[in-house]
């Protein structure tokens, strides 16, 4: 008896989970201490014991239907709510920085197409100059020098 007193007092009955890992989560050790937790799911299966199938909504007929093949697939083994908003929380939080990365990547990939595109036109216009220095105002060549006749 006193392996499952303290069993009760150390451990999530439902989820087994420890109770130090709980101190992340103001509130949710004191809900689940002695196995207080568990009277939840015990009043859930005895509503569903009493429940004529006919009336089931989803949630009421995947359980009962697991507990039928003897599966606890249902339960929230080594997990809990609270966990898993603050994991999903968190990995939105990832999805969005993650998302704003994508972001800024594509902007400086833009600029640097700008920068590709304006460095293309520079060496053009330079290229003009130089051609133009070369063969002078009026195509004839001589540096600029005045091609008149006389």
């Amino acid at each position: 008896d006193n392996a499952l007193r303290e069993d009760l007092e150390t451990k999530c009955f439902v989820s087994s989970i420890d109770r130090f890992v709980f101190n992340n989560y103001p509130g949710e050790w004191e809900k689940r201490r002695g196995g207080k937790y568990a009277w939840n799911y015990l009043l859930f299966f005895t509503y569903l014991a009493e429940k004529d199938s006919e009336e089931f909504n989803g949630l009421e007929n995947f359980v009962t239907e697991q507990m039928e093949q003897d599966k606890i697939d249902f339960l929230p083994i080594n997990t809990f709510i609270a966990r898993q908003r603050s994991e999903a929380s968190r990995g939105w939080e990832d999805k969005t920085e993650e998302n704003a990365l994508q972001g800024i990547r594509q902007q400086v990939a833009k600029v640097e197409t700008d920068v590709d595109e304006v460095r293309d036109l520079l060496n053009k216009i330079v290229s003009l100059l130089r051609w133009n220095r070369v063969m002078g105002p009026g195509g004839g060549g001589g540096g600029g020098g005045s091609h008149g006749l006389g």
